[in-house]
């Protein structure tokens, strides 16, 4: 018994790291694209949604993966978040100083903290459920 939890636990561990390597690829892909080659789609006019949601994501994944590692305490859900935050800051330097045509958007940036706090808010209740559980269980 004790050892299919552990497999359990290794695999959950590994799908959540893998998937938020590939969010995290996705969003680098998608932030720091030229322009001219993301193409003028009527999706694009909803591009603070798609900043809050894709940093939304990236930050919960994350939240997630470190939980699978330590507990998902008040402290790591702030972290997280700040490192969210920071990555979408990053990516709106980069953007700015990369040679290719790619406007750095303060907007995008408060964008992508929008979505760190929704990020912020799903961890803590989250965090909750497994307390719950936890509890439940013993």
């Amino acid at each position: 018994m004790k050892l299919q939890l552990i497999k359990k636990f290794i695999i959950k561990r590994k799908f959540l790291i893998s998937l938020f390597i590939l969010w995290t690829l996705m969003t680098l892909y998608l932030t720091l694209l030229p322009s001219k080659d993301i193409g003028h789609y009527k999706i694009y006019h909803y591009d603070k949604i798609g900043h809050a949601g894709m940093f939304l994501g990236w930050t919960y994944l994350l939240g997630l993966s470190l939980h699978i590692k330590d507990k998902l305490t008040t402290a790591n859900i702030i972290i997280t978040c700040t490192a969210g935050a920071l990555f979408g800051g990053l990516i709106e330097i980069l953007q700015y100083v990369m040679p290719f045509h790619r406007d750095a958007d303060i907007h995008d940036f408060y964008a992508d903290v929008i979505g760190c706090l929704i990020a912020f808010y799903l961890l803590t209740v989250t965090r909750k459920k497994i307390q719950r559980t936890e509890t439940a269980a013993t």
